[in-house]
């Protein structure tokens, strides 16, 4: 099916800043309350792994389907390349871009739950494209640390199911925002 043959959801979510396409197709699963994203996907004939690698046809259904401005889709979407992935033009080697923990800023998902009211906490916190970075450790929209809230042993199989695999640690939204670190980005985060 190509993205000329999709019909838009009726309910969506914002695309949040620097959001990555597997970050908001798992956010939409879990509006809807899916088993899982790669599922969620399967049912609309959208393939999660080509989503996960950056492919562009399926970003393309991506956005089709979930009537997201596209350019921004793909800008913050990591794409294979021969050595790692492209993220907003950078390219991030496979060392640099392990996915063994998950983190996000404290004060974005704040913003997150503020701009999606009524949403369940794993449908609105997003997975921001530079939190996936290993070294970038600082939020530099806000000079916040970032915060761990899932691991590889927690995860498994579901590291690009950020909704599903961040749930847990959502279970303790008030602890895990109450006392945000402030810290001056470093010039690699910067």
């Amino acid at each position: 099916m190509s993205a000329l043959e999709i019909e838009p959801l009726a309910d969506t979510v914002q695309l949040r800043p620097f959001e990555t396409a597997t970050s908001v197709l798992a956010r939409v699963a879990a509006m809807e309350r899916s088993a899982n994203a790669r599922q969620y996907a399967r049912d609309f004939y959208v393939k999660f792994d080509k989503v996960i690698s950056g492919d562009p046809g399926e970003l393309k259904k991506v956005s089709a389907l979930l009537s997201l401005d596209h350019d921004e889709l793909v800008r913050w979407t990591p794409r294979a390349a021969r050595n790692g992935f492209v993220i907003g033009g950078e390219m991030i080697t496979h060392y640099r871009s392990r996915r063994t923990r998950l983190r996000i800023c404290p004060v974005c998902a704040q913003q997150d739950v503020a701009a999606a009211p009524g949403l369940p906490l794993d449908a609105a916190v997003a997975c921001s494209a530079y939190s996936l970075v290993e070294p970038i450790r600082t939020c530099f929209l806000h000079d916040t640390a970032l915060v761990q809230v899932a691991t590889r042993q927690s995860f498994g199989d579901h590291d690009h199911d950020f909704s599903l695999a961040i749930a847990d640690a959502l279970e303790e939204w008030d602890t895990l925002i109450a006392s945000p670190v402030t810290r001056a980005p470093s010039m690699l985060e910067w």
